[in-house]
C-alpha cells in the first residue's frame, strides 16, 4: 500500500468520525432545545473549517475530501441555524 493511499484511507476514516460527531451533537442540540454550550467563534470555525476542506477537496479532486466534507457542512449549517434561533429567543425572553 502506498502512502497516497495510506493517507486517503486514514482521512476517511477520521472523516466517518467527525460527521458522526458532528451531527451527534447537532441531534443534541435539537434533543435538548439548547445551543448553549457552543459558542458562535467555534460554530463559525466548524464552517470555515468544511468551506475550506470543501475547496481544497474539489481543487485536488480527492474524493474522500469531497464526500466528507459534503456531508459535514450541512451539521454546520444546522448548527449555525440552531444557536442563531436560540440567540434570539433568550434574547427575546430577556426583553420582557
Amino acid at each position: 500500500m502506498t502512502y497516497i493511499a495510506l493517507s486517503r484511507m486514514i482521512a476517511a476514516v477520521s472523516g466517518i468520525v467527525l460527521t458522526y460527531g458532528l451531527y451527534a451533537q447537532v441531534w443534541k442540540i435539537f434533543n435538548t432545545k439548547s445551543a448553549q454550550d457552543f459558542t458562535l467563534s467555534i460554530i463559525l470555525a466548524i464552517l470555515f473549517n468544511e468551506i475550506a476542506w470543501l475547496n481544497y477537496g474539489i481543487t485536488t479532486t480527492e474524493w474522500p475530501i469531497i464526500l466528507i466534507t459534503s456531508l459535514n457542512l450541512p451539521a454546520g449549517i444546522l448548527m449555525a441555524l440552531v444557536h442563531s434561533n436560540s440567540c434570539h429567543n433568550q434574547l427575546h425572553i430577556l426583553q420582557f
